[in-house]
């Protein structure tokens, strides 16, 4: 079976979906997946901030310095797939996850299939997301757009959209309605568990 990297969103480090004996991520290794956990520092971004953006990032939308740390962590993943030699892995993310992956694709990361748990679908990552789909053979987004996630809705505040308009579905790729799941009752529901990675593995890789 193929490599599976599991990314955690915005204050996820310690969540235990993906730690090791979490349930997801043992339902994961049971079916044979390799599994690698890929921590970042979960600090909550794309809000007003006074750092200073960085012209040379300007072309992949991180010209902002709002959107910084999720450059940064981008940036150690790339590196992180390279030390672990993980080529073209599948990854499954959470939340703010998606904007790291997003990001980590400027630096040479590429992926099989990419499957984004309650993603924020934020405007201004959208330049960023328009290169990422060129990196990523398949993307897939599963989320709850019945107004049980709220978290999924404050996630996209503070992204330049004006008047305010919440995003659920994925442009990039194929979107999975969720509803009453919320934005984190995913991972405590096998069913969907199963679904995810039979989308994973009839992906190609199985």
């Amino acid at each position: 079976m193929a490599d599976l990297l599991l990314i955690h969103g915005t204050w996820g480090r310690a969540a235990s979906w993906h730690r090791p004996g979490g349930g997801f991520r043992v339902a994961a290794e049971q079916r044979g997946w390799t599994v690698h956990d890929f921590l970042w520092s979960g600090v909550l971004a794309g809000v007003p901030t006074k750092l200073p953006g960085d012209p040379a990032e300007a072309a992949n939308g991180a010209d902002e310095g709002n959107l910084l740390p999720w450059l940064d962590a981008g940036e150690k993943l790339a590196m992180f797939l390279k030390f672990r030699g993980l080529d073209r892995p599948c990854v499954l993310t959470h939340s703010h996850g998606i904007q790291v992956v997003t990001f980590s694709t400027w630096r040479l990361a590429e992926y099989h299939h990419a499957v984004s748990i309650s993603g924020p679908i934020r405007r201004d990552m959208q330049r960023a997301r328009r290169y990422a789909k060129a990196h990523i053979a398949s993307w897939t987004q599963f989320a709850d757009d019945t107004g049980s996630d709220q978290t999924i809705i404050e996630g996209e505040w503070d992204d330049g959209e004006w008047p305010l308009k919440a995003a659920f579905t994925l442009p990039e790729g194929e979107t999975i309605l969720t509803p009453g799941l919320g934005h984190s009752g995913f991972f405590a529901s096998p069913p969907w568990w199963a679904r995810a990675l039979d989308l994973l593995e009839g992906s190609g890789l199985a």
